[in-house]
């Protein structure tokens, strides 16, 4: 068993707010977006990808913020 799959995801504060590591997937099943959330923030490295499976492509976020391309 990966690492990853043994991170508790998709988990909601008692705000509402999301927290913690998230992942949504296209209708096929094929995962389409990771990342982390702080406060509800889109927080770090988030990576998104083609229903393909694919990488499309990763970028920096600070609390919700573009910051950059990182591919």
């Amino acid at each position: 068993m990966r690492s990853i799959d043994k991170v508790k995801k998709n988990k909601v504060d008692r705000d509402g707010k999301k927290q913690g590591y998230w992942e949504y997937y296209y209708p096929n099943g094929q995962l389409h977006i990771k990342g982390s959330y702080v406060s509800g923030e889109k927080e770090g490295i988030w990576e998104y990808y083609n229903e393909d499976g694919s990488l499309k492509s990763k970028i920096l976020l600070l609390n919700g913020l573009f910051i950059k391309y990182v591919i």
